[in-house]
């Protein structure tokens, strides 16, 4: 089914609005598989505004099980009876209470086999739908190149400075060195052997020999 929402542009469907259409519509249905069964299929600009109002058509898709009655759901939105109307708004203000007037426009039932298990839409797709990847993006920057960057400064910095000497504890103060010639031109830290004085060796004892006369 499709319904005309005035009160509400398309952007300002995210989340949260979408997540309220579909409880609401599902309290005034009344249907068995509740707002988990109210899926929004698209949100598109109305061609006819109002003054100073902003217009929605959103293509909705309602799942009907067993215990419920196609008949009764057509009956709720029939837009030619004015008493469902003011209750279908009434019900949706409580949700959307910047709603001004709704309307629907198609509302057929369908009943195709081919219809897989309904499985209700994550938010966290959503998001990234509504988002783009923008955020993905920045994250793997944050995860990936935060460590490069804080090596990058520690090296930089040199071994006296804190972010240096952090740094060489971290990789080694060995691969600290090497980048640090390879980076800034300082030449590698080598250790001058201490010269030890040579230990001297104990005097071996003198055998003495006794001749009997």
């Amino acid at each position: 089914m499709t319904i005309k929402v005035t009160g509400y542009s398309p952007s300002e469907f995210n989340v949260a609005n979408r997540k309220a259409f579909a409880i609401g519509l599902a309290r005034y249905l009344d249907v068995s598989s509740g707002a988990d069964g109210v899926s929004l299929l698209g949100i598109d600009a109305s061609q006819r505004r109002r003054l100073l109002s902003s217009s929605s058509l959103v293509h909705v898709k309602v799942l009907l099980t067993t215990q419920d009655s196609p008949v009764a759901v057509l009956a709720a939105m029939d837009k030619t009876d004015a008493s469902k109307v003011e209750a279908l708004q009434t019900v949706m203000k409580t949700v959307l209470p910047k709603i001004e007037q709704m309307e629907v426009t198609t509302a057929t039932i369908s009943t195709n086999s081919d219809v897989g298990v309904y499985v209700p839409p994550n938010d966290e797709t959503q998001d990234v739908k509504e988002f783009g990847g923008g955020l993905i993006a920045t994250a793997i920057f944050v995860v990936f190149f935060t460590p490069l960057v804080a090596i990058t400064a520690g090296v930089v910095a040199g071994p006296n400075s804190r972010i240096g000497q952090i740094i060489m504890v971290f990789i080694g103060e060995e691969k600290y060195g090497k980048l640090r010639s390879a980076c800034c031109g300082a030449p590698p830290r080598v250790e001058i052997p201490i010269a030890q004085a040579p230990i001297a060796e104990e005097p071996k004892p003198k055998r003495l020999f006794f001749i009997k006369r």
